[in-house]
């Protein structure tokens, strides 16, 4: 049994509160099919998430179809399980060929892990969940570790995403995962984007720094579950970045998993960020 801290308990209005010592907050406010918000850093009360929170599902496609207005909108349920972690559940519909699951857990007091799982009704053509986080306004320094720097560089590091590499920035795995992002799903309505493509990502792997206080929000995938990594410029108003899971066919009556985490740190090194990102990857199976 976890640590009572790293366990979620059940909330009013279909909501589930967190305290772990270092983050505390909601998942599922009011019941809804969004993340974490708010979600408050204890040592000096900041708030981290803004809009519809930190790691929630938004925009549901596959080649040549958008599923409404994302699964943040569908109805949902939700369960506590024993070890504390919460499992929300999309049934599949006559609109919507699939079953969606996504299980968030805590693994230490600053870190959560999500584990969304697909089933397929129907043959689901590059499938994709667009795993979304929306922060407050002072987390205006976005960044994705890429594999040059796109002003130059052969060298892989954290590229800062700066206006004047366009609005909205792409950073995909490869050259089949960037022909799946501009095969035409982000022209569907609504809200469409025009997204500029940078160097494919070195790994999953994308920061948001409150430019005050140096708090930093890491977030991650394993490379083979995300397509892309995403945020718009720092400034811009959504303060946001986004993670494309899956992109790949789903054959009827099969499932697809993906693992994603978040941490929070404060001032944490770029040493200190790989090391968080290679521990994920070694305790992820």
């Amino acid at each position: 049994m976890k640590p009572s801290n790293l366990q979620f308990v059940r909330g009013e209005a279909g909501s589930f509160t967190f305290d772990t010592g270092v983050l505390k907050g909601v998942l599922r406010q009011e019941g809804k099919s969004i993340g974490l918000v708010p979600v408050t850093y204890t040592a000096d009360s900041s708030e981290i998430a803004g809009g519809e929170g930190l790691f929630n599902h938004y925009r549901v496609f596959t080649y040549g179809k958008r599923y409404g207005y994302g699964a943040r909108r569908w109805p949902s349920t939700a369960e506590l399980h024993t070890d504390g972690s919460v499992e929300v559940h999309w049934t599949a519909t006559q609109d919507r060929p699939f079953e969606l699951r996504a299980t968030y857990s805590w693994v230490a007091p600053n870190a959560i892990d999500l584990i969304t799982i697909v089933r397929a009704e129907m043959k689901l053509e590059a499938f994709e969940v667009f795993l979304a986080s929306y922060y407050r306004p002072a987390f205006t320094d976005s960044r994705v570790w890429a594999s040059r720097d796109p002003r130059g560089g052969p060298k892989a590091g954290f590229v800062s995403a700066d206006r004047e590499l366009g609005e909205w920035l792409a950073f995909p795995r490869d050259e089949r995962a960037a022909e799946v992002i501009v095969d035409g799903r982000w022209e569907l309505e609504p809200h469409p984007l025009e997204w500029t493509l940078m160097p494919s990502f070195e790994r999953p792997l994308a920061i948001r720094r409150n430019t005050h206080s140096g708090l930093t929000v890491i977030v991650m995938t394993r490379r083979d579950d995300c397509f892309g990594v995403f945020t718009p410029y720092g400034e811009e108003k959504h303060i946001s970045n986004y993670m494309s899971l899956f992109g790949h066919d789903i054959e009827a009556g099969k499932t697809a998993s993906a693992r994603s985490r978040l941490v929070v740190l404060p001032e944490p090194t770029e040493v200190e960020i790989l090391g968080i990102a290679d521990e994920f990857l070694r305790a992820s199976p």
